[in-house]
């Protein structure tokens, strides 16, 4: 059942925002490695877990107490739901383990700002990923569109091999590959959960994601082997990561499940024409970054 047409927009409106900072929040606690990006992304995703679980026992206990059913998704046959769980956690292994962890570890070397500004490429992996699914080529009045936005892309990126104050000097190819590919996998989850997020209610859906990623990340957190040291947070990183988790995990989760029912794949992935404009104001305001004007241009080229 689609959401209220308000909802809609305003849980469209709370992705363009809350999105737009998380990478913001990623950078100011991953900067001096207090958390390995990882770690990081690993407690992040056990935070998000239980907190869903938590809504999740919470709805049906009251829904019990006034003897009121759930608006919940159909009545599903135990294999089936199991299927559909295990889709849903799949989405969550690409949305959060890889789309969201790659640009995680991508924070310890580039700006914030020049991150969310790769993000944007997500509507054009989104427009090929959804060709390849329906086997349906774009009108061609999309392939320019496309082929524009891949130059924008390239004027986007880069400044970030050429500047060692926007990516870390070395470390110019491996965080373009890391960004791309986050890119791909966002998209591609975003497809997978379209095809499940109608079975589950919104918090059931995100704790089913959120623990594909808790697991997956767990392996190679332990292979790592690093000391946690959360001695050492700062009270603005904790303040971070409670942002990251409140609002980047479920908040923009929930507005994200209710705006890839409402509209399709590529309408839901326009965040990312928004994002850049929120991080770059926040990573030049609260941090200081500077965006190198072809970057910029590329932007808008991207748009």
């Amino acid at each position: 059942m689609s959401a209220h047409p308000a909802a809609r927009y305003v849980s469209l409106a709370l992705i363009y925002i809350i999105w737009g900072s998380t990478y913001l929040a990623v950078r100011v606690i991953v900067g001096d490695e207090a958390l390995t990006p990882l770690q990081l992304q690993l407690l992040r995703s056990i935070a998000a877990t239980v907190l869903c679980v938590i809504l999740v026992l919470a709805r049906r206990l009251r829904t019990r107490a006034t003897h009121r059913p759930l608006p919940a998704a159909p009545t599903l046959a135990p294999r089936t739901r199991a299927r559909l769980a295990l889709v849903a956690m799949g989405s969550g292994v690409l949305l959060w383990t890889l789309g969201n962890g790659l640009t995680t570890i991508a924070a310890k070397d580039t700006a914030s700002s020049f991150i969310v500004m790769s993000m944007g490429t997500i509507p054009l992996w989104t427009v090929a990923v959804d060709a390849v699914l329906t086997r349906r080529l774009p009108t061609r009045r999309i392939i320019v569109a496309v082929l524009v936005g891949f130059a924008g892309l390239v004027l986007v990126l880069v400044p970030g091999l050429t500047s060692g104050s926007i990516i870390t000097p070395g470390r110019g190819g491996p965080i373009m590959v890391l960004l791309m590919v986050s890119a791909l996998t966002w998209t591609l989850g975003t497809f997978a959960q379209e095809r499940v997020g109608a079975s589950f209610d919104i918090w059931e859906l995100s704790a089913w994601q959120y623990l594909g990623a808790t697991l997956t990340l767990a392996v190679p957190v332990l292979l790592a082997g690093a000391p946690l040291h959360l001695g050492a947070v700062r009270a603005v990183q904790w303040v971070a990561f409670a942002f990251l988790v409140l609002f980047g995990s479920l908040i923009g989760m929930a507005a994200y499940a209710v705006v890839l029912r409402s509209f399709s794949p590529p309408v839901a992935s326009t965040f990312a024409y928004v994002n850049p404009l929120v991080g770059i104001l926040l990573g030049a305001v609260v941090l200081h970054e500077t965006i190198a004007v072809v970057s910029l241009a590329g932007l808008v080229v991207v748009l």
